[in-house]
């Protein structure tokens, strides 16, 4: 067997091993912060159809964590409607009283991503806690910016009494392109040398400029994220935002 057969074949053991270690994360998490879920823990199989390569996920293997996640959102929504004494969201008359939800939806998604090694992680911090390769960076940061996405539209689409078809959707693609290869990267990819530099952060001056464009800590670092994929590209871009000649 050749040498990139056995390194794909180790690949997919590790991808298809974080899901499984993902999912019962999971049920740890959401019976933690909610604990009047049942959680069971879904199946998951290991072969080389779960994942095609590390980071990359079957809706197969995300459908049992993605439906756990949907439940424990709406045990989340139900319970804000009750104290609120309204049927849905939109009817809460002060709309950031309604947002406190998100918060604790990216709450749970942390403690599933952390685990018990990272019981304090914050997924936004993920690039900076694995290992400084380019394929490992750049499914961080693939990561972060669809988590963060996720959160927005399935916030939005819980507002909205037509968006609930959707829902489904969001959470697999949450699950699939967010958490399950932000877990696996903690689990096979961490950052293990205390001698390697972390991930580059924002300055003080960066997080003030942000600050005055109005962009807050999501934003900034899905832009980021974004900005990685082509540095050139994103500087010419400021630049002409900014009007730099």
């Amino acid at each position: 067997m050749q040498i990139h057969e056995l390194t794909r074949r180790k690949l997919v053991q590790e991808a298809s091993l974080g899901g499984a270690i993902a999912t019962s994360i999971a049920t740890q998490a959401i019976n933690k912060v909610l604990p009047g879920v049942n959680a069971a823990a879904g199946t998951v199989t290991s072969g080389g159809n779960a994942a095609s390569a590390a980071g990359k996920f079957s809706q197969e293997m995300a459908k049992p964590l993605a439906s756990q996640l949907q439940s424990a959102w709406t045990q989340m929504v139900q319970s804000k409607l009750k104290d609120s004494g309204v049927t849905s969201l939109s009817q809460i008359a002060n709309p950031t009283e309604a947002a406190q939800l998100k918060p604790r939806l990216a709450q749970l998604i942390n403690k599933m991503v952390g685990g018990s090694g990272y019981s304090q992680v914050n997924y936004m911090q993920l690039p900076g806690m694995v290992q400084k390769d380019p394929a490992t960076q750049e499914t961080a940061y693939t990561a972060v910016e669809t988590i963060t996405q996720m959160i927005d539209e399935i916030y939005k689409e819980t507002l909205t009494p037509s968006g609930a078809a959707a829902l489904t959707n969001s959470f697999l693609t949450l699950t699939q392109t967010g958490v399950l290869p932000a877990q696996q990267l903690l689990q096979f990819n961490r950052l293990t040398d205390p001698n390697q530099p972390a991930a580059p952060t924002s300055t003080p001056a960066a997080k003030e400029l942000a600050k005055e464009l109005g962009i807050d800590a999501a934003g900034l670092a899905a832009g980021q994220a974004s900005a990685r994929k082509d540095p050139a590209k994103a500087l010419q871009a400021y630049k002409e935002l900014m009007n730099i000649r």
